[in-house]
């Protein structure tokens, strides 16, 4: 196995947060000062990767997300 990053979060991503522009939990807040309100973080962050020859792999609980 090749080099890896692990990055864990408390609870599971909804699958929606990696392939659905717009889905977020986050615009209902009241704290205007809250960052990732347009959902589409996940997105952009795995394009980046992708730019850069790197292909992430993402858990969403037991579902394996590859990107390539």
């Amino acid at each position: 196995m090749g080099l890896f990053l692990k990055i864990e979060n408390p609870g599971i991503s909804p699958v929606e947060g990696w392939t659905l522009f717009g889905a977020t939990t986050k615009r209902e807040t009241e704290d205007t000062r809250m960052i990732g309100t347009f959902g589409s973080g996940n997105k952009h962050g795995t394009l980046l990767l992708l730019r850069n020859g790197i292909n992430p792999t993402v858990f969403c609980g037991m579902l394996r997300l590859g990107f390539y």
